[in-house]
């Protein structure tokens, strides 16, 4: 495998890994799947699989950096852009196609809340063996999809 490629597959790993870690330490359920999904977008097939929901980081791009950051050799500096999303299930109604009450309704926003704050702790202060943070960081809500309610960060990292 080349320098990049090893590169890229380990900052992957290690967000997926971080993520996980920042997971238990919040308490939060344990997602059915907490990984690295390969693809141009992540199935959502684990959200309603347990409690916790599934947990991921993906490849979104590779790239050349801003002309005036790029280093003068052969491999010089790359990008890579990442996805990192929690979802978890979610229903507007009861049992009895009801609407659910307000405290059960905003129970949904509160925990898309807090995994978005855990996602953004990882992309910020996970220690990366490449020594480089995420910037350009975004945060989209997913869902509701089906049944699925969550949200995905984007953000880049330099990686040599």
């Amino acid at each position: 495998m080349s320098y990049l490629a090893d590169r890229v597959g380990s900052v992957l790993i290690e967000l997926a890994d971080c993520l996980c870690r920042e997971i238990k330490k919040r308490e939060m359920p344990d997602p059915c799947f907490c990984g690295v999904f390969p693809g141009d977008a992540a199935p959502l097939v684990y959200c309603n699989a347990c409690e916790g929901g599934q947990a991921w980081v993906r490849l979104v791009a590779v790239g050349a950096p801003e002309q005036e950051f790029a280093l003068n050799n052969c491999m010089g500096l790359m990008v890579v852009q990442v996805e990192m999303g929690m979802v978890f299930g979610w229903l507007p109604m009861d049992e009895d196609g009801e609407p659910k009450d307000m405290a059960a309704s905003l129970a949904a926003p509160d925990r898309q809340i807090s995994e978005m704050d855990a996602m953004c702790t990882v992309l910020t202060c996970c220690d990366l063996s490449i020594q480089e943070k995420a910037s350009g960081l975004s945060y989209t809500p997913v869902g509701p999809d089906g049944t699925c309610l969550g949200g995905v960060w984007t953000a880049s990292v330099p990686v040599i």
